[in-house]
């Protein structure tokens, strides 16, 4: 429905091109099947493939939705090779980014393949909302996020990283903990944790949140961000002090305020 940058194509076009839909018997001209088109939802997933010179690609999914079938119908639908997918990267406990997790590694293990789980190790028992302006009531909570015994039992083998760390063979930086160096970035306002005395505590700033970089040869580095509750200046500002480098792109969600 927008116009599209040069080289990208329309869905329908490459549903009709690519994926051999069933044709007509009457009219003999193919049939969209609306069922394995791509869906969206809130959240984030996105797939990373990194490649130095001849050596081969890795694949690495950063984050996996919000719902147990978005991820899963969109690997079918694009012709994913999911055992090529070798690590999950967790970007922080927040359900709209963990909640594919699981059906994922069900899919990938139907595979036979074995996939890490990279997460931070503060996973919170459960994290609520609570709006202004005077944030003390708590309106809803977020599905809880998978434990680590749910990603052993479903296949995963799970790495715990609280600081940073390179993964796919050295191609990507999973950052640690983001400093928080801006005055006007101030976290996720209304934030809250359960705690396990059994009450709620503010907590805007999600401080479990990471980044992955890529160092793009030729360019410099393209960040992945997720929500970025962090913030996204402290996120660029950490990722140029750590490599001392350009920034080439910046992928985030929507800004944490």
């Amino acid at each position: 429905m927008t116009t599209l940058p040069p080289g990208f194509t329309h869905e329908l076009r490459t549903h009709l091109r690519s994926h051999n839909p069933p044709v007509d018997e009457t009219t003999g001209v193919p049939i969209l099947d609306f069922n394995k088109f791509c869906c969206g939802a809130h959240g984030f997933a996105a797939l990373i493939e990194t490649q130095v010179d001849g050596d081969a690609p890795q694949v690495t999914l950063f984050d996996t939705g919000p719902d147990v079938t978005s991820l899963v119908r969109n690997i079918d639908s694009m012709h994913v090779p999911v055992e090529k997918i070798e690590r999950v990267i967790i970007s922080h406990w927040h359900s709209d980014h963990t909640g594919g997790l699981l059906s994922f590694l069900d899919l990938r293990d139907s595979e036979a393949h074995a996939c890490v789980v990279d997460v931070h190790p503060s996973r919170p028992l459960l994290r609520g909302i609570a709006p202004g302006p005077q944030f003390n009531k708590i309106i809803c909570a977020l599905p809880r996020d998978p434990s680590f015994d749910d990603i052993v039992e479903h296949g995963g083998i799970l790495e715990q990283h609280a600081t940073g760390h390179t993964v796919a063979d050295d191609t990507v930086w999973v950052s640690g903990e983001v400093p928080r160096v801006t005055e006007f970035e101030t976290g996720i306002l209304g934030g809250m944790r359960w705690t396990e005395d059994g009450t709620w505590k503010l907590e805007p700033h999600i401080m479990d949140e990471r980044y992955a970089v890529i160092d793009v040869a030729g360019k410099g580095l393209v960040i992945l961000s997720a929500c970025s509750h962090s913030g996204i200046v402290n996120v660029v500002k950490d990722a140029v002090a750590t490599f001392q480098r350009p920034i080439y792109m910046v992928r985030i969600v929507f800004p944490g305020r």
